[in-house]
């Protein structure tokens, strides 16, 4: 069970969000802010910075590339500081989120463009800290604590938009991160 208490999670990371993308049409540093707020303040427990990078189509389809042999652009990327060979103490990791794509994603559903960056910051949050998709079970825990986070801000659920951008990804979901 995790506690959802709003902001507390604030006061245990020092979040860093670099906005390098020409897409103005939403705020994304206080987007980035709200959803890992929203995050149960156990899971920044022990790090002290987060840094979430928000990119264009270039950026994005370049490390997603690099690092994982995918020659297009992913909507999210996370690399967990663990994961590498060279890390800062008490550096949980960094997400990489391509602006056009929340932005396409989220207009292909008929969607908010800010929900779906809050999702999407969320869901590279809970790769940080662990959590998967690789099979249903692990699948079916990370997309509950998704849910329950998103809720905590007013956002409904994001898997049952049926047709989305979300389940046509299913497919790649062993191949995204």
């Amino acid at each position: 069970m995790y506690l959802f208490k709003p902001n507390e999670a604030l006061e245990l990371i020092n979040l860093i969000t670099q906005v390098i993308t020409d897409d103005d049409s939403l705020y994304y540093a206080s987007l980035v802010e709200q959803a890992v707020s929203a995050v149960p303040k156990q899971f920044f427990i022990g790090f002290e910075t987060l840094t979430v990078r928000i990119v264009d189509i270039e950026e994005a389809r370049e490390l997603n590339s690099q690092f994982r042999g995918i020659g297009k652009p992913t909507n999210v990327l996370s690399f967990p500081s663990a994961d590498i060979d060279f890390s800062i103490p008490g550096h949980l990791g960094d997400i990489l989120i391509c602006a056009p794509l929340v932005i396409s994603e989220a207009l292909l559903e008929q969607g908010n463009p800010a929900y779906r960056l809050i999702h999407l910051t969320v869901h590279g949050v809970l790769h940080l800290v662990g959590f998967t998709h690789d099979n249903d079970s692990d699948g079916a825990e990370m997309e509950m604590l998704e849910i329950q986070i998103l809720s905590s801000l007013g956002i409904e659920d994001p898997y049952q938009v049926s047709d989305s951008a979300l389940e046509n990804n299913a497919s790649n979901a062993a191949i995204r991160t």
